[in-house]
């Protein structure tokens, strides 16, 4: 053994394959913030703080914490510091006993992590099958404290459809039992909108906070409509640039035990957004969801109950535009489906609501190797007209809205696969009550990341 400080002869450091006990621990945080290596030091140590290592274990254990802390380091030094022998009988320590040691680490030569990435996936839509391709690139660790860039390109071969973002993301006070991140994103968007005669670009920055359950957001956005040579004038008359700058907060809770096949618990979330902080658009949204989901008597199955509301609402003497319109998407009806019309172009509502209820047998299929469930359900719901910035305007649209004789309704069932926690679904569905100007289909095989109407 040598000596470590020549002020403290009772601190030696000890080599070799003795066995120590490792009391105490110690990070040297060198040129890094404290609090992340002090956060991933409680994740390294949590095996060994009271276990008897040896220095051999330790070479072994290093590249292996250092390969999965975040990506942070590509190694770490250490020291193991005999305790003072006095300290040590006083802990409990015995003559023969493993030696009752500090342990002292150094995180050292810091790295980022990441590369570019080239994928291609299958798109089915309203012109037919294409391909979407993916081009990406990231780093994480970027700064030494969990940071990562990220820029992404997705390019639709089937429509004039293309998506292109650049995003920050850091950490932030990851020390705390509820982390939080801080989120920055340029984008620019191109969308062919096929099924409402326009184009669209959007392009602006994006600036978000999140902690726990709560998200909150600033977007700034300058967005352009090129309407068809097909569309009605309910469309063409929201054509041309508007700058919305929007404040945003969205607070979801979920405890399912599945989203995609939940048996028991509930969610809820609720995302409100006023626009009208700078620039020319000027509207209210709110936008609310529950599930509840509990087993049924015997394990005959799951009963799922779904609630949904929202609205737009304008202000200061403004209209909501047609590429802020509200979209209601149900199970029986063609995308765009549900809700006024004019010349066939699906013009969206202000106002919805969707209840639903699902009745969802256990696996039909034990031997198939994937779970085959089957579910009925019965779903009732309405999408309103957008109201005009006044409050006769939208009395009128709400009246309309909770009207019985407006309310859409459809039954039906059909098979559900859950796999990879993704829900694929066949359905047959009767259409009960419709609008006229609804588009509805009884057939439909769809996939989704949770259960939703």
């Amino acid at each position: 053994m040598e000596e470590g400080n020549k002020n403290e002869e009772s601190r030696v450091l000890v080599k070799g394959s003795e066995l120590y006990e490792v009391v105490q621990l110690e990070v040297d945080k060198g040129r890094s913030k404290y609090h992340f290596v002090d956060t991933l030091s409680r994740i390294w140590f949590g095996p060994i703080l009271g276990q008897t290592i040896n220095s051999n274990s330790l070479d072994e254990y290093w590249p292996e914490v250092a390969s999965n802390s975040h990506g942070a380091w590509k190694g770490i030094r250490h020291e193991i510091i005999k305790i003072d022998p006095k300290v040590a009988v006083a802990q409990g320590w015995n003559p023969g006993d493993p030696l009752k040691v500090l342990l002292r680490i150094k995180p050292i030569e810091k790295k980022m992590n990441g590369g570019i990435g080239i994928n291609q996936v299958v798109q089915v839509d309203s012109k037919g099958m294409g391909p979407i391709s993916f081009l990406s690139y990231g780093r994480t660790n970027v700064f030494g404290a969990g940071e990562a860039i990220s820029a992404k390109v997705e390019m639709y071969m089937k429509s004039l459809k293309r998506q292109f973002q650049v995003e920050f993301r850091k950490p932030l006070d990851i020390s705390s039992p509820i982390p939080s991140h801080f989120i920055a994103t340029l984008f620019h968007n191109s969308n062919e909108q096929e099924l409402q005669a326009f184009h669209q670009n959007d392009s602006g920055l994006s600036l978000s906070y999140s902690k726990g359950h709560h998200t909150f957001q600033w977007l700034g956005s300058i967005r352009n409509v090129i309407p068809r040579s097909d569309a009605p004038f309910e469309i063409r008359q929201f054509s041309g640039e508007s700058f919305k700058s929007a404040i945003k907060h969205v607070y979801r809770l979920d405890n399912r035990d599945d989203p995609s096949l939940p048996t028991v618990g509930w969610a809820n979330s609720i995302s409100s957004e006023i626009a009208g902080a700078g620039g020319d658009v000027h509207h209210v949204k709110q936008e609310a969801m529950v599930q509840y989901n509990f087993p049924l008597h015997n394990g005959l199955g799951t009963f799922n109950l779904f609630g949904q509301f929202g609205y737009i609402l304008p202000y200061n003497g403004d209209r909501v535009r047609t590429c802020d319109r509200i979209h209601m998407q149900m199970v029986g009806f063609e995308r765009f489906g549900v809700g006024p019309r004019s010349y066939g172009k699906p013009l969206g509502g202000g106002l919805h609501y969707c209840l639903a209820a699902h009745l969802t047998s256990n696996n039909l299929i034990k031997d198939f190797g994937l779970p085959v469930h089957g579910q009925i359900y019965i779903k009732a719901g309405n999408l309103a007209n957008a109201p005009e910035s006044s409050i006769g305007s939208v009395k009128e649209c709400l009246t309309n809205l909770v009207d019985p004789t407006n309310a859409r309704v459809v039954v039906g069932g059909g098979l559900v696969v859950p796999f990879q926690n993704i829900r694929l679904e066949l359905n047959h569905t009767i259409a009960v009550k419709v609008a006229p100007t609804d588009l509805t289909k009884s057939f439909g095989l769809g996939l989704s990341l949770e259960l939703s109407p």
